[in-house]
């Protein structure tokens, strides 16, 4: 399998596939769910963590790659919620030049609630820009634990 040289061996090619189709999958095809279905099913919120481990299950299966499956899996709940307000201006039409408004207001002033079907925890937009700083820091951890076992 071939390396990318930018990366020093530590990524193959179908690993930069993966991570294309986590940026993909999390970014449009769960915030298209995300719009459209949000709200009107009891307990989202625990689908939409399923849902961002589907295409993912025959990595774990297959390659049995703990790493590589957490990785993919954060990286699409990260995407779906940093293209949550572009996506939002794509698909419901709302204005684009208040698309800066609407990813403000999503990570400072938005307040509404983790459906769990049984509880519901409120989240702030600061809740929410720490968890995606998190996120980030996560990705960060596992990406330099992976270079580090490949180098």
């Amino acid at each position: 399998m071939y390396h990318y040289r930018l990366f020093r061996g530590f990524i193959s090619e179908d690993e930069v596939l993966l991570i294309a189709l986590a940026i993909i999958y999390g970014g449009f095809f769960v915030n298209y769910i995300d719009l459209r279905v949000a709200g009107d099913v009891p307990g989202y919120h625990l689908y939409l963590l399923v849902l961002y481990a589907i295409p993912f299950i025959p990595v774990l299966i297959l390659k049995g790659d703990i790493s590589l499956f957490v990785l993919l899996y954060m990286i699409t709940s990260l995407m779906n919620d940093l293209l949550y307000a572009p996506m939002a201006v794509v698909l419901t039409g709302f204005p684009s030049d208040r698309l800066a408004y609407a990813i403000e207001y999503q990570f400072t002033n938005s307040s509404w609630y983790f459906d769990m079907g049984y509880a519901s925890i409120p989240v702030t937009g600061e809740s929410l820009l720490l968890s995606v700083i998190a996120r980030i820091l996560i990705i960060a951890l596992i990406s330099y634990e992976r270079y580090i076992k490949h180098v």
